[in-house]
């Protein structure tokens, strides 16, 4: 089965939705060789796909016994960049061990504010801060603010919003879900830490999480 996380799953069973929808994905004939050595997974409903998603090192293979048209073997093609497994460079590595550092420590929480840089014409663009509490660190790593306040920066827009971030502090893969008046988005990829702001103690980074044909989106963190 699958070691990965569930929202990285998710996200890739999304996105195999997607090449569903707008791509141009390849019909096989038969199940690929050695298809079951790969990480795979049965779909979350909620992503548009309810098949098996196998993950082989060069395509995303698809399948599902479902009524046509998306039944049977699909070679989705190759995963975009940011669903990909990143290398993480040295500056990444570091700025995420700073955060696991302090997080595990007697400290307040680690601030931040996550933007995101929207194609003014067709989207709202949207800030969420929030904070992630020190203190202890979960065995996996993996820290959370289910709390987020959002606020669209669109004047005709008013009011604060829900909305959540999830980054995992081994890997640097990290997802966000928001909410503006009645449209709910959803983004995931992994953080590149572009600029260490202040020294220890209390730094601040600030990191890209890029995203194909979509911008990119900025978290800034404050060690409080």
């Amino acid at each position: 089965m699958s070691s990965i996380p569930a929202s990285r799953e998710f996200a890739i069973s999304s996105w195999v939705n997607d090449q569903f929808e707008s791509g141009s994905p390849t019909e096989l004939r038969g199940r690929p060789d050695d298809v079951g050595d790969h990480p795979h997974w049965k779909s979350d409903p909620a992503s548009g796909v309810t098949g098996e998603v196998y993950l082989a090192k060069r395509v995303v293979y698809y399948y599902s016994p479902d009524t046509p048209p998306r039944s049977g073997w699909w070679d989705m093609g190759r995963l975009p960049a940011s669903l990909r497994d990143q290398e993480i460079s040295d500056e990444t590595r570091e700025a995420l061990g700073n955060l696991k550092t302090y997080l595990a420590g007697s400290n307040e929480a680690v601030q931040y504010a996550f933007s995101f840089l929207a194609n003014l014409v067709t989207e709202t663009p949207a800030v969420m801060i929030g904070g992630i509490p020190a203190g202890s660190l979960p065995p996996n790593e993996i820290v959370t603010d289910p709390n987020g306040s959002v606020f669209a920066v669109d004047s005709s827009v008013t009011g604060t919003f829900p909305g959540s971030i999830t980054l995992n502090l081994r890997d640097g893969e990290f997802s966000a879900t928001w909410t503006v008046q009645q449209t709910t988005s959803t983004i995931s990829g992994y953080v590149r830490c572009v600029a260490e702001i202040d020294p220890p103690p209390s730094d601040r980074f600030m990191f890209v999480i890029p995203q194909d044909h979509a911008g990119f989106y900025v978290l800034t963190t404050t060690n409080i």
